[in-house]
Order: C-alpha cells, then sequence, then structure tokens
C-alpha cells in the first residue's frame, strides 16, 4: 500500500475526512527513500495505482482543498488524463469548468497553489477564522508527527 493511500485511511479512521496535499507530500520526510513525489508525481500515482477513488475537494473548515477517500455522499466528475478516461481520481463536482476537465490542468494549478507552501515545509493547515485560507505551519510534534509515522508505520 503506497504511503498516500495509508495516511488517507488512517485519516478515515480517525473520524475525519482528509488531508491537505502539502501533508501528503511533507509526509514524506519521514520515509526512507531517496526520491519523493512531488506534487505532479504524487496524482499520477494516484491515478496509475490507488486501491481506492480518491476524490478531491473543498475542506470549509481548513478553507482549502484536500484529497480523501471518496465519500460516496458526494457528487464528483472524473476528469481525463492523457486524454482517456480514468476512475481513480475524482473533483466534486462544485469545482466543474471546462479549464479543469483534465488531471494535468489541475495538477499544473495545484503545483502553482501549493508549491510554495511545500517549498517553505509548512504543511500542516490550521483553521484561520479570520481568513478566507488557513494558516500554514510546520508538522506539530505532538499531532501531525505521532499521526504520520503510526499511519506510515501500519495504522491506528
Amino acid at each position: 500500500m503506497k504511503y498516500w493511500e495509508k495516511l488517507l485511511l488512517s485519516q478515515r479512521e480517525r473520524g475525519k475526512n482528509g488531508l491537505t496535499i502539502p501533508y501528503i507530500i511533507g509526509s514524506q520526510e519521514f520515509l526512507e527513500v531517496n526520491n519523493k513525489d512531488s506534487i505532479e508525481q504524487l496524482f499520477v500515482d494516484i491515478i496509475k495505482n490507488s486501491h481506492f477513488e480518491i476524490t478531491l475537494r473543498f475542506c470549509l473548515d481548513l478553507k482549502t482543498l484536500i484529497l480523501e477517500k471518496r465519500n460516496n455522499r458526494n457528487i464528483v466528475y472524473f476528469p481525463k488524463f492523457n486524454n482517456e478516461q480514468q476512475i481513480s481520481f475524482s473533483v466534486s463536482k462544485s469545482f466543474y469548468t471546462e479549464s479543469w476537465e483534465s488531471c494535468e490542468a489541475i495538477v499544473a494549478d495545484l503545483i502553482d497553489h501549493f508549491e510554495s507552501i511545500i517549498k517553505r515545509k509548512t504543511f500542516s493547515a490550521q483553521p484561520n477564522p479570520y481568513g478566507r485560507s488557513p494558516h500554514w505551519t510546520k508538522f506539530s510534534e505532538t499531532v501531525d508527527i505521532p499521526f504520520i509515522m503510526k499511519a506510515l508505520n501500519g495504522g491506528l
């Protein structure tokens, strides 16, 4: 099972929906691998190798996009990948626009949005009641890191 699948399943097991893309990318710091996934590599891996459907949607609490194991109550669409239909990655129907009909276009926008956050290593989104976007912080030593370590090493 891929590291991102372990994280998303563990997040669901603890009663929460999903994780931000920076959080998933940042979790690789706790893996013993030489080559870490970029945002683009993460999405290609999801599309080609996921054991369950993963959805991109907006989290109202965090005020940012998250990836989650699909909740069947959510209405979604499946963007094309390499001009072909795929069924591993879906997007909340509320985000449907012609410019997001392909996975490649979505990933390009996500890179533009999240790359600077990832470069700063501020992987954890905290609710910001006074703003329209989350407050990005480094991983918490008491919450984030123990969760990631437990998820990657066998679950909760």
